[in-house]
């Protein structure tokens, strides 16, 4: 049970990586106030904790950690 658990987590950890990667862009608040530092990597619609600044991009599922480890989405 324990190691089913730990291969999920795993699994969810890099597909967050690889989206990242793929679809994720620089806050650009981030860039302009904080040049120095390294900006905040933002998927689609996600919200920077630092600047609050939202990523205007459409929201897409298989953009998100989510989509990208293959788990549906369950829509009621």
């Amino acid at each position: 049970m324990g190691s089913d658990y730990g291969d999920q987590c795993r699994e969810l950890r890099d597909a967050k990586r690889e989206a990242r990667r793929l679809h994720g862009q620089p806050c650009p608040v981030c860039v302009e106030k904080l040049p120095r530092a390294h900006p905040s990597i933002l998927l689609p619609q996600q919200v920077c904790k630092i600047h609050k600044h939202r990523d205007p991009r459409p929201h897409d599922h298989a953009k998100t950690m989510w989509g990208i480890a293959g788990y549906e989405r369950n829509e009621k």
